[in-house]
């Protein structure tokens, strides 16, 4: 499984930190020129320091209800696009397919496999 975020466990403390090796930070990477990965990387460092880890904490404790932003099939449409776009050059059809149904947030679409082979089809 291909998470966004990873878990970072030292011996007495975690960290979140974002997957550099997720397939849509890397189609984002890999449409930079250097100057802007650069940026990418001090943004994704800055996404990693800042992550609310004590509200998400103190409102979990008190019973609150964590409800994700969900992503509908036209959303997740374009978002396959884009990353397609970015890797198709780099990675086969079926690769891609097979990657991208293992990363977030496509693994939770059940759709997604159609999705990503209509998007792939259409290049």
């Amino acid at each position: 499984m291909n998470h966004l975020w990873d878990v970072i466990d030292d011996r007495t403390s975690f960290r979140y930190e974002i997957n550099r090796n997720h397939p849509a930070v890397l189609a984002l990477g890999e449409s930079m020129v250097s100057e802007e990965s650069a940026m990418l990387g001090t943004l994704i460092s800055l996404l990693e320091q800042s992550f609310p880890v004590d509200d998400v904490y103190n409102r979990l404790g008190q019973d609150a209800i964590h409800t994700p932003a969900g992503i509908d099939d036209a959303e997740l449409h374009v978002l396959a696009s884009s990353l397609w776009a970015s890797l198709k050059n780099s990675l086969s059809p079926h690769v891609f397919v097979d990657s991208m149904l293992n990363s977030e947030p496509f693994n939770k679409n059940i759709r997604a496999r159609e999705i990503l082979e209509i998007t792939v089809d259409g290049s």
